[in-house]
């Protein structure tokens, strides 16, 4: 993501320390890719419908847009397909892509969020948020459609080996009469 004029932090808040015992203790509940990092957890779209929010607090959150872990992309379930580790480009500069959706529109609003943050424009940000929450929900639908049918394809190839085995099986049967 874009740094925009956002006051830089040393690093990633928090750092990539997994959330190992928050993981263990609420494993029935959806996990947000951000669940897994120990980075602040923030509610975008409580706090830009805050009325009066003060230069600290845009401070605040100004050093986690610019974290796929923590902007509003991340607080989107876990299960939408993500870049796994940072790559080096041609020339073999850096390029920060952990945690950044594999969906380019997804990754364009994120990336716009985050261009966009220091303008403090809340009713862009909230509607941009609210893009990226339908995105997401549409991006987390076909994620089950596409396990539904390796599901079904995984049993459908079991039942073709169970076919296999009872013609076989019978076979050996015809012999052994």
């Amino acid at each position: 993501m874009k740094d925009g004029n956002c006051a830089k932090s040393d690093g990633i808040p928090g750092g990539f320390r997994w959330k190992s015992e928050y993981l263990k203790s609420n494993k029935n509940k959806m996990k947000r890719y951000s669940d897994y990092f120990e980075e602040e957890f923030v509610d975008w779209e409580s706090f830009l419908k805050k009325k009066n929010i003060s230069e600290n607090e845009w401070e605040e959150k100004c050093e986690f847009v610019n974290y796929w872990s923590c902007c509003p992309s991340g607080n989107l379930c876990n299960s939408i397909k993500r870049h796994e580790s940072d790559e080096y480009d041609y020339y073999g500069d850096l390029i920060s892509l952990q945690g950044q959706p594999k969906d380019e529109i997804l990754k364009i609003l994120g990336t716009k969020f985050s261009e966009d943050f220091p303008e403090r424009n809340q009713d862009h940000l909230l509607n941009l948020v609210q893009l990226i929450n339908l995105r997401g929900e549409h991006l987390v639908k076909a994620r089950r459609k596409e396990k539904v049918l390796e599901r079904i394809q995984e049993k459908e190839k079991i039942r073709a080996e169970i076919a296999k085995l009872d013609l076989k099986r019978a076979e050996l049967e015809k012999k052994l009469k």
